[in-house]
């Protein structure tokens, strides 16, 4: 049997004898024609899928480049959401830009959270004269709107700075907590949050982080992921939350940016009197 190649025309083919110089000129049927055609579009759908991969891969490395540039925060985040002259003291204060950076060794695991209900009331008693805000009510789930496993979610309370929230948004300040819920009951991630937020209130831990999971095999679908993200709008302690950035765990997790204590407020004034 004779061995042919083709040689691509801009109409016609060419069909020669391998070794020789006999041939012929052939116009291709509709059905070669279709063939090639899918031919040029499989090629080219491998090539998008190729590019894309490798964006993809770069995407990556850039925000795994971006999260190490991260690693210290550069101030207090700067809420205002007190309208009083000592709200307005403290603004300019934290404008001025001189303040002592959070250590990464004050991060803590849940592990060491005291979660026993009964201590956190008998610290809240203690100090009701000074500490006005913290967690008393237990989170509803009356009003829960479940959302989608995969929704991006975020919001600010009122007089929080648009510069903060996007900072809170891009998880540019540093996580001084985390608390991790996967495998929790409701009730369990309900005490848990109540327990863990006023824990951080108390440390004066302005940023934190809850991982909820994005709940994409639970009935109904973000069961926790809905429920977590009410409790935060509940929340008298938090000012600002936002579904965390990929490398933070993105849907499956949550920013979390907290009032000041008292403490914290009376140490800035104290400083700068």
């Amino acid at each position: 049997m004779q061995n042919f190649f083709t040689v691509d025309s801009p109409d016609w083919r060419f069909t020669a004898e391998s070794g020789t110089e006999k041939g012929r000129f052939y116009m291709p049927t509709p059905l070669e024609q279709l063939k090639e055609i899918r031919e040029v579009l499989k090629k080219n759908a491998e090539e998008q899928q190729r590019l894309e991969e490798q964006k993809k891969i770069e995407a990556q490395k850039k925000a795994a480049a971006l999260a190490e540039s991260f690693g210290a925060m550069e101030g207090e985040p700067e809420d205002s959401t007190d309208d009083d002259a000592a709200g307005q003291w403290e603004r300019f204060i934290n404008s001025s830009g001189d303040i002592i950076p959070l250590k990464n060794s004050n991060i803590v695991a849940l592990e060491n959270i005291p979660l026993a209900s009964e201590a956190a009331m008998e610290y809240r008693r203690k100090s009701a004269v000074t500490e006005t805000v913290q967690e008393i009510h237990e989170f509803t789930s009356q009003f829960v709107k479940y959302l989608d496993p995969n929704d991006l979610v975020g919001f600010k309370k009122d007089g929080v700075q648009y510069g903060v929230y996007a900072k809170v948004k891009h998880g540019e300040y540093q996580i001084r907590a985390r608390l991790d819920l996967h495998k929790h009951t409701l009730e369990q991630a309900r005490s848990h949050t109540q327990n863990f937020l006023n824990y951080c209130y108390d440390r004066g831990f302005r940023f934190i982080i809850i991982v909820h999971g994005k709940g994409e095999f639970t009935s109904p679908k973000a069961f926790l992921k809905s429920h977590v993200y009410s409790w935060m709008k509940q929340s008298e302690l938090v000012l600002a939350a936002h579904s965390a950035m990929p490398y933070h765990g993105g849907a499956g997790a949550l920013y979390v940016l907290l009032k000041k204590n008292n403490e914290l407020k009376s140490e800035n004034r104290q400083k700068y009197m």
